[in-house]
């Protein structure tokens, strides 16, 4: 996927969050990066192997998010202690 298509299907993420999660899954082998040339360069994201191998397991995890929807809030907007 192009990065501006990836920024619309991801709901409330900034720009910066996305450069750095993006750059974050390269160097952790799950998408590369792709540079297409043509009449414009375009730079494309496409999962590895090792990432496309994960797909199952986060399929899982949003079905089980999806049950519990009263749950599963989100991302943490600060830190708190678990007892």
């Amino acid at each position: 996927m192009r990065f501006s298509d990836l920024a619309r299907s991801i709901p409330n993420i900034s720009k910066r969050m996305l450069t750095q999660q993006l750059k974050q899954m390269q160097a952790d082998g799950l998408v590369r990066r792709l540079i297409l040339d043509g009449t414009a360069t375009r730079v494309e994201y496409q999962l590895t192997d090792w990432g496309r191998a994960l797909r199952p397991s986060l399929a899982s995890l949003v079905e089980w998010a999806q049950k519990c929807p009263g749950h599963v809030k989100g991302p943490a907007t600060s830190h708190r202690k678990v007892d």
